[in-house]
């Protein structure tokens, strides 16, 4: 813990080397570049696009990083066609630090629970996703962390989205199509075009336990 300790100056361990110190499945890596990273299909593959220091709604960009192969950091991201991606950790690039909370979905059962350190503290009912426009299963990560009030209310008080995209859309759905976990203006959780919804008390306690980069697994 001590090589990424809050105050370490962030040139004395290599970002790769720090993955090696603390394991990888417990780490966020925030991207410090201003011009962005690129992002790779595997380790010295095929490039797949730029993961910008920010996201489009002007959050800093934080990822959970699933697995290390030297300076190489696979993270959750909104990669092109897929939930993940390969970043190389050189120079100043990226920061990392040790990760706390996981959020795990189960669409069987409408619940979602919130894990500290592997153990789960919290289990909240959710509605998910209608037979039509299923929410996806899957890996992904906190982007952003919202305010309902800046899209019309409909989403309660709070927005948590996720870097994933549901590819099956009501027909005349024009709210967009990334995957976020949100409250609502109904008195409880009714399902959704794939987007996971709470009430607004268990959003505004997720909200203080659920920061970027947080993974979100979304299981059958």
């Amino acid at each position: 813990m001590s090589a990424i300790a809050a105050g370490a100056p962030r040139q004395t361990v290599p970002p790769h080397e720090r993955a090696a110190v603390i394991p990888a499945q417990k780490l966020s890596a925030r991207v410090e570049r201003p011009e962005g990273v690129p992002v790779f299909a595997r380790p010295g593959g095929r490039r797949l696009g730029l993961l910008t220091m920010r996201t489009e709604w002007g959050s800093r960009r934080v990822m959970p990083v699933i697995a290390n192969q030297g300076p190489w950091l696979r993270v959750l991201a909104d990669v092109p066609g897929r939930h993940s991606g390969w970043i190389l950790a050189s120079g100043d690039d990226l920061s990392l630090h040790p990760r706390r909370y996981a959020l795990v979905a189960r669409r069987s059962r409408g619940t979602l629970t919130l894990r500290d350190r592997g153990h789960a503290v919290r289990t909240i009912a959710v509605a998910f996703g209608r037979p039509g426009s299923p929410t996806p299963l899957g890996r992904f990560a906190v982007t952003d962390r919202l305010t309902g009030a800046g899209f019309g209310g409909a989403y309660g008080c709070c927005i948590l989205a996720l870097s994933g995209h549901q590819a099956r859309l009501p027909r005349g759905w024009t709210g967009g199509d990334r995957l976020a976990i949100h409250a609502t203006d109904k008195p409880f959780p009714t399902p959704s075009a794939g987007c996971l919804v709470a009430t607004d008390a268990d959003l505004r306690y997720l909200m203080r336990r659920a920061p970027l980069g947080t993974p979100v697994t979304i299981r059958p």
